[in-house]
């Protein structure tokens, strides 16, 4: 593929996207004139042929799945591009309707429907943070994050300081780690959800449920289902009773 912007991914292959995204949502039959209209806007200008190997291009790279002759859909990893490339407002110039609709979409395909496009945003944006403290090549975030899947993603942003001897919540680790307070009070919900989702957890006498750690400090939560204040990553549940579970853990 033709990489020219921040996440390693031509424009021409993020305008294909979003063209095959646009008639999806309002099911739109696929018309291949349609596309290069899309294209010329954008000042593309290429063959059929060409547009043909592109869509090859995005199939073999996972972007898009065929789903019948001549029909096209959006697969999880083309979906997080284009979340990825409107949150980071590259070069990619797609509009708010794609922007909104591709995340809502993904907030659809992760069961995140009781959580806001705001939260998903930033909860991508701490996967991106996270790898680039890692290290990671701008380049490679978007190859690296599509081979995790929500919850597994989650597993990207542990902090190293988490173990046994640490005494302190995971939010605040998570703070002291990536440096962004604001963004991680806005993904926690989504953050805890998938800790819960991802390792085992208690079921607790008060209807909460608790990702539990035995620290030497004692048992501490490291994510919570509180039936007050949802999903928190820290102990502030006043439910909260950590030394009495059912013994039921998933």
């Amino acid at each position: 593929m033709c990489y020219i912007n921040a996440l390693g991914v031509g424009l021409m292959y993020l305008v294909i996207l979003k063209a095959i995204f646009k008639m999806t949502k309002h099911q739109r039959p696929y018309d291949i004139n349609l596309i290069m209209s899309i294209l010329g806007n954008y000042g593309i200008n290429i063959s059929v042929a060409t547009l043909y190997r592109a869509l090859n291009e995005l199939i073999n790279n996972g972007f898009i799945k065929r789903v019948g002759k001549g029909r096209y859909i959006l697969s999880t990893k083309g979906l997080m591009l284009i979340a990825l490339s409107c949150i980071y407002q590259d070069d990619s110039k797609l509009d708010d309707d794609v922007c909104i609709g591709a995340l809502t979409q993904l907030r659809r395909t992760w069961g995140l429907e009781g959580f806001g496009d705001d939260e998903l945003a930033a909860y991508l944006k701490l996967l991106k943070i996270s790898l680039e403290k890692r290290g990671v090549d701008s380049n490679n975030i978007l190859n690296i994050l599509s081979n995790y899947d929500y919850p597994e993603s989650v597993l990207l942003l542990m902090p190293p300081q988490l173990n046994a001897n640490n005494k302190f919540s995971i939010k605040d680790l998570l703070i002291d780690h990536l440096g962004d307070p604001n963004l991680i009070n806005k993904a926690e919900g989504i953050i805890a959800k998938a800790l819960l989702n991802y390792f085992p957890n208690a079921s607790l006498f008060d209807g909460c449920r608790a990702v539990i750690i035995n620290t030497k400090y004692g048992p501490k939560p490291l994510a919570i289902q509180c039936k007050l204040k949802g999903y928190i990553l820290n102990s502030n549940c006043p439910f909260l009773s950590i030394n009495k579970t059912t013994n039921n853990i998933k």
